[in-house]
């Protein structure tokens, strides 16, 4: 096995508690050093000229906050699965298109067979959705909760997505014009071919929840928080109210274990919600997740058999990437 630990042009590797701080990339070679592991170091824009082994090579790198530096990220890394399905890419393809794009992840939770609150993804104003209210509006970028709305009948769901749908100002003068010039028909295309559009997420709302849960997975070694709701608000998410270390319900952490298994990344974030029948699946990321879950707990759970260890934490975030690369059983041992 070879690790290829990809870093951005700048030579940063994110992220750290705050998205604008990097990994320790000199932790991360010890780390691999130590676990007689080799490795190489690149950057994203000399990855695709590398001579690199499917068989043994592992490809570990990271995405970006900014749209622009995650969109160069994509093209490589995606050029390079299309090339050959076959490279062991972390995170996986799938989870980079994940990143910053909730509608991804409701397509990707379709084809993992993961049925667990799944919403549908849409473009334009649906009709057809008078019988799904309360539900829950989240537009595909954002974090902490921030584009996550709760709508409450058909009306207020209109009422966010039109507001989107519009033609700009410059449009629609063209259009007068056009009309004036050419007709009412050829104004129509015109506006429709033009006209606004909004992805956006319906998800089906659990309602009565006081908390949730972030649950933080390096192959077998689990770090779960707490996260309170706001008075007269239904998100956590970006509450502020946070419990470290208060012992999870294995339920929580079963369910848990098995998204991430089916998910298939050596490591995983997820947002976690339950109510007295079932645990849930509210979002997840692969890639570029916040690790204060991780960071600031003092414990962690660890996978035995059929049961979880309660343990003092004895990593790094660094060590727990690391570990979860080298330990997770998604790649074939060579």
């Amino acid at each position: 096995m070879r690790v290829i630990l990809v870093l951005n042009t700048d030579g940063t590797f994110y992220q750290q508690l705050h998205r604008w701080e990097p990994l320790d990339v000199e932790a991360i070679k010890s780390e691999l050093a130590d676990k007689k592991t080799d490795y190489i170091v690149t950057d994203i824009s000399k990855l695709p000229y590398l001579d690199i082994n499917i068989e043994t090579d592992i490809i570990w790198y990271t995405s970006h906050q900014v749209p622009e530096k995650r969109e160069y990220i994509k093209d490589i890394i995606g050029a390079l699965y299309l090339k050959n399905q076959q490279y062991k890419l972390v995170p996986s393809y799938e989870l980079l298109l994940c990143h910053e794009n909730k509608g991804m992840q409701e397509l990707i939770k379709l084809n993992k067979g993961i049925d667990s609150l799944n919403g549908v993804y849409y473009n334009t104003l649906n009709e057809g959705l008078a019988n799904t209210f309360p539900a829950i509006l989240k537009y595909p970028e954002g974090a902490g909760s921030s584009t996550v709305f709760l709508v409450k009948d058909k009306d207020e769901y209109a009422k966010k997505i039109n507001e989107f749908l519009g033609l700009s100002l410059t449009r629609y003068l063209k259009k007068v014009r056009l009309a004036y010039k050419r007709g009412k028909e050829k104004a129509q295309s015109y506006s429709t071919y033009f006209g606004g559009s909004k992805r956006h997420i319906i998800q089906p709302f659990v309602s009565g929840l006081e908390y949730d849960y972030k649950v933080l997975v390096f192959f077998n070694h689990v770090y779960v928080l707490k996260r309170f709701t706001r008075k007269n608000d239904f998100r956590a998410s970006g509450s502020g109210l946070f419990i470290f270390d208060e012992k999870a319900p294995d339920e929580i952490l079963d369910f848990s274990y098995n998204i991430y298994n089916k998910l298939a990344n050596p490591f995983i974030s997820l947002d976690v919600c339950a109510d007295a029948e079932n645990s849930y699946l509210i979002e997840f990321q692969g890639v570029s997740f916040g690790p204060s879950t991780m960071m600031k707990s003092n414990y962690c759970y660890i996978k035995n058999g059929s049961k979880w260890d309660y343990v003092k934490k004895d990593e790094t975030l660094e060590q727990a990437f690391v570990y979860s690369i080298l330990n997770n059983g998604f790649f074939k041992s060579n």
